[in-house]
């Protein structure tokens, strides 16, 4: 769900916010009524007239009702705090009161009758935040509501320690299918099979698992997880070439030479992002992006230090991670959004010093899984976050070198994004803005583009009244 949040700044600007968020439940007490609610966290807390309403219309919807009566509403709940995402009060008739408590003779936190607040930003401005904290482990919200007018009241998000927020997805087996390349096949059985877990580092070869590529040199491969194909870089006559293997139809399809834009013949490794975008690393320390379907080298950034190489994406940071083949192995990481490049740090490997880390593969949670291409026989994980390496395997039992790694079973979490935040100016006597904002994007590893449907709120292009819309 997207929450749109307009309010009048200096100028008469609306400023819209996006934000993602689910409720528990929600909890709308009884005009005139005195009552207590003991809270979970992640509770929607409203006035009488529940979610929605109009911060400057009369008698909309969802706005708190004219009923000429006090409300006095408890909630409770270990460390209760309520962040306030919405609040519209027509002040010079209505008021609210908060009360850290059980009753109106608790310490009085908030009186609106102090300040005339009718927009959420003035309830920050005169609060100091949009987030009120109980120290008794209850709040007592007294609203007075008149006969004259009425707005959307306000909507407030709970938090207690120790409460039953929603329960989680079911979490996904980390047991992963992990393959190695073998680099200078020369037409053998080129790649191997391990099953791999995640949280535990249990590794084990699967003996009867082979494929042969054909090709004569290898030099990386990955998972494509738009097209679930296979992308192979390897040698097939005297080049350096790219080719797709389908696991459905066992098809292996050269698809094109690679070359990068400044004309460096020597690829090293190929990584792709979230969305399809494959990624090519060169000798040259260039990484390009190239289009499948057009056969379209692109510049996308430089790495100062090149030479053997290898590159991994990270899907929990969304960043392209690069290594040295060189001892003590440095590691950087590319922002795939702007190319910009920042050097990590650098690591040996360990058990075996002197070795590589050309074959590197995330797999989650911070973790990338390695191996060495000149001799080393060794598979090790290394920790992005504590920079800590672990042995896992030495020998590897497959081959006495591996050019690549790569998982096909899918550890990443659908890519979320809402629009950006908003800032409008409306026309001088408009209470309003027209605004206009795009669609949320949902990717999934496995299934690609998923469309999104909003099912509530104004669209796009319309005119945003002053007050909180929620989208």
């Amino acid at each position: 769900m997207k929450n749109i949040t307009l309010s009048f700044m200096l100028s008469l600007v609306v400023s819209i916010l996006f934000t993602a968020q689910t409720w528990a439940d929600t909890i709308i007490p009884t005009a005139g009524a005195t009552e207590t609610f003991a809270v979970n966290d992640g509770d929607l807390i409203t006035d009488d007239g529940g979610p929605g309403g109009d911060c400057t219309g009369q008698d909309v919807p969802g706005n708190y009702a004219n009923c000429g009566c006090d409300t006095v509403t408890t909630y409770t709940g270990d460390g209760l705090e309520l962040t306030f995402q919405e609040y519209g009060i027509f002040t010079d008739w209505d008021y609210l009161m908060i009360y850290d408590g059980v009753d109106t003779s608790g310490t009085l936190l908030y009186d609106a009758r102090d300040n005339s607040d009718k927009t959420l930003v003035d309830f920050i401005a005169s609060y100091g935040s949009d987030t009120v904290v109980s120290t008794t482990d209850a709040l007592t919200l007294f609203f007075h509501s008149s006969t004259v007018v009425n707005r959307c009241g306000w909507e407030a998000v709970a938090s207690v320690d120790g409460g039953t927020p929603p329960p989680p997805p079911p979490p996904a087996s980390n047991d992963i299918e992990l393959y190695a390349l073998y680099p200078w096949p020369g037409g053998a059985p080129d790649v191997a099979m391990y099953m791999y877990n995640v949280d535990t580092d249990a590794i084990t070869l699967d003996p009867s698992f082979s494929y042969t590529t054909g090709n004569s040199d290898n030099f990386g491969f990955d998972y494509n997880p738009q097209d679930a194909l296979i992308y192979v870089l390897g040698n097939s006559w005297n080049n350096r070439d790219l080719f797709s293997y389908d696991p459905q139809t066992d098809t292996y399809t050269f698809i094109d030479d690679i070359v990068s834009v400044g004309g460096n013949t020597y690829p090293q490794d190929i990584a792709f992002g979230w969305d399809g975008t494959l990624y090519i690393v060169f000798k040259s320390g260039e990484i390009n992006t190239y289009d499948i379907g057009t056969g379209t080298m692109s510049t996308f950034t430089n790495v100062a230090t090149g030479g053997a190489v290898g590159l991994t994406y990270d899907f929990d940071n969304y960043q392209l991670l690069y290594v040295v083949n060189r001892s003590p192995i440095q590691m950087y990481g590319i922002d795939i959004s702007t190319g910009v490049v920042t050097s990590l740090f650098s690591f040996d490997t360990p058990g075996v010093t002197g070795c590589s880390a050309q074959a590197i593969e995330y797999v989650g949670n911070g973790k990338c899984i390695s191996s060495s291409t000149f001799g080393c026989d060794i598979i090790y994980t290394v920790d992005i976050n504590t920079q800590a390496t672990n042995l896992l395997l030495n020998p590897t039992g497959s081959f006495d070198s591996i050019k690549d790694l790569m998982i096909m079973s899918e550890t990443e979490s659908p890519y979320i994004a809402c629009p950006e935040d908003i800032v409008a100016n409306n026309d001088p006597g408009v209470c309003g803005a027209v605004v206009n904002f795009g669609d949320a994007v949902c990717i999934d590893p496995e299934d690609g583009v998923i469309p999104t449907t909003q099912t509530e709120g104004l669209a796009s292009g319309s005119v945003f009244p002053v007050g909180v819309s929620t989208v």
